[in-house]
Parts: structure tokens; C-alpha cells; sequence
């Protein structure tokens, strides 16, 4: 989605996914538990992040530091390492909204 409503109604209330319904069916798990293959990062339009993971069930729910963020704009960077051993890089434009 380029968007999600992270209001506590269970509905589009995190992203990229719900939490446990990762769908990165060509990511690597790595050859070490723990070799990193996966990272979420989300930067505000000031250019601070906001939110970090490198597991792919932990998604973002609109909070930094326990706050709500304000509606806006979001820069999201996915990487994530193929089976190959290959990375590749997402950045996209995410939009929180609050109804």
C-alpha cells in the first residue's frame, strides 16, 4: 500500500504487512541465524528514521518513541537479500493517515 491508517481499528494499522504475514517469498533466510537479509527502514520528511527493523515480522505501527506520528509523508527503504545472495532496494513514498 502507499498508504495506512494506523488508528488501532486491525485494519491496514501497520506497514508493509500485519505483523507474522511477511510475503518476501524471494528473500533468503540467510546461511547463519544470524546473518542479516532483510531491513525496514522509515525516514521522516526531515530526513530522521524514524523506524529500523531486520525482521521481516516486525512492522511499523506509526509510532516513533512510543508516539503517534504526525499524518504525512514517509520515506520507506526496503533491502532485502535473494536467494542468490543478491540485494536489492526499494524506496518508496508511504502516507500515514489518521482518520
Amino acid at each position: 500500500p502507499d498508504a495506512f491508517t494506523p488508528n488501532g481499528d486491525l485494519i491496514n494499522d501497520w506497514f508493509p504487512w500485519n505483523p507474522g504475514e511477511s510475503t518476501l517469498g524471494f528473500v533468503s533466510t540467510g546461511s547463519a541465524a544470524n546473518e542479516n537479509f532483510y531491513k525496514l527502514t522509515v525516514i521522516s520528511r526531515w530526513g530522521d528514521v524514524i523506524f529500523e527493523s531486520e525482521n521481516p515480522d516486525e512492522c511499523w505501527d506509526g509510532l516513533n518513541n512510543n508516539e503517534m506520528v504526525p499524518d504525512g509523508v514517509y520515506t520507506v527503504i526496503t533491502e532485502a537479500l535473494d536467494g542468490s545472495g543478491k540485494w536489492h532496494m526499494i524506496s518508496k513514498s508511504v502516507q500515514v493517515i489518521r482518520p
